[in-house]
């Protein structure tokens, strides 16, 4: 019998080995499971993301087309601001300008079709020779400011009298000036009106 209860004695460092084999085949299953749960949330957060996706396609396409559509319009804006400060602001010339523009071979192009629109008028298509700037005309009177008007304007010019005509001031009396009517007369080259009642 001593052979059976030898048998029968477990031994203590295999029993240490099979419980720490347990804990950590415990501990293994547990982070597995919390691993899993973590990746079930995930996938079930990508399937909800996946099925947003067609909706965020169609905002991105509409958000890229508005962005396409503002940056058209800021060039065509900056074009039109190069044309306006060359000095055409006529519609027809705005076109007839980004027309000609298109037209010159890309490696011929001046860095700004501002600069090229100020260049020599003679150099530039015909077609915007109607809708460029006139040159200035000298302005004979400064900006703001108008010459004084002629004191003299719209008096009939007559010759002098001559220095022997009789003149009638200082106080000369009527009789004087019926003595000299006639030279009066003479003298303005006009004949001597007949007066009623005879010379007075």
């Amino acid at each position: 019998m001593a052979d059976d209860d030898d048998t029968a004695v477990i031994d203590t460092r295999d029993t240490a080995k099979l419980l720490d084999r347990i804990q950590s085949v415990s501990r293994q299953k547990f982070e597995l499971r919390q691993q899993l749960k973590e990746a079930q949330a995930k996938v079930a957060d990508y399937e909800t993301k996946l099925a947003d996706l067609p909706r965020l396609e169609k905002e991105l396409a509409k958000i890229t087309a508005e962005r396409d559509t503002l940056s058209a319009d800021a060039a065509s804006w900056a074009t039109e601001r190069e044309i306006i400060g060359a000095g055409i602001t006529d519609p027809e010339g705005i076109e007839a300008a980004q027309w000609a523009w298109s037209r010159l071979a890309e490696d011929k192009r001046p860095e700004s079709m501002g600069e090229w629109l100020k260049g020599e008028p003679d150099t530039l298509p015909k077609v915007l020779q109607p809708f460029l700037p006139k040159p200035a005309e000298a302005d004979p009177a400064p900006a703001g400011r108008r010459p004084p008007p002629d004191p003299s304007a719209g008096v009939r010019r007559t010759s002098p009298a001559p220095a022997d005509a009789p003149r009638l001031h200082g106080g000369a009396a009527p009789s004087d000036y019926a003595s000299s009517r006639a030279a009066i007369w003479e003298a303005m080259g006009i004949p001597a009106p007949k007066l009623p009642g005879g010379d007075r």
